[in-house]
């Protein structure tokens, strides 16, 4: 194998490397700490709309917002501001292209970060998909940071030992 040959094999290979570690470092642990990304259906994200009735002045957090979908319908329904928080990068970086191109930039807003690390005391109202393994422990953190009048839709699955207010097909509102 002449040197050229061999440098190019070389090279090959470190770049194939380079793509496989970037699966494993931003694909793999999301999918392990958080739910898997599963797109909201344009009904689920109505019937949201239709429990929340958002109005101008309140802010809204989204948990595991994907590719924005409901933070961007949420701005666009009436809310002053919405705050999405995603785990996966590459997620972050298309909701924010998203927002963009809807021209929401400074009222929609994704952040990349753990939705275990967000404190929501100053949210007036918070949306959530989350599992069943998850949601005794999302109870717990929002009973401790939401105000009072703090309203919460949880999609598909319900809080173990909150009682919902209101409900659309699976989607649950709760009000504390």
């Amino acid at each position: 194998m002449s040197p050229l040959n061999l440098l190019l094999t070389t090279v090959g290979y470190a770049a194939e490397l380079l793509i496989l570690l970037g699966v494993v470092a931003f694909i793999i642990p999301p999918l392990v700490r958080g739910a898997p990304f599963v797109p909201s259906h344009k009904s689920a994200v109505e019937r949201i709309l239709g429990l929340l009735h958002p109005i101008a002045g309140q802010t809204v957090a989204d948990m595991g917002s994907g590719e924005g979908r409901i933070v961007i319908a949420l701005v666009q329904a009436g809310a002053a501001e919405a705050h999405g928080y995603e785990i996966n990068p590459f997620l972050v970086l298309y909701s924010r292209w998203k927002i963009r191109r809807a021209g929401l930039q400074g009222k929609a807003f994704i952040h990349w970060r753990s939705l275990w690390r967000v404190n929501y005391k100053k949210y007036d109202i918070v949306t959530v998909f989350g599992f069943p393994s998850m949601m005794k422990h999302l109870e717990t953190k929002l009973q401790h940071e939401l105000l009072p009048g703090a309203r919460v839709v949880s999609c598909l699955f319900p809080f173990p030992t909150w009682q919902h207010s209101d409900q659309r097909g699976r989607i649950f509102l709760y009000e504390k």
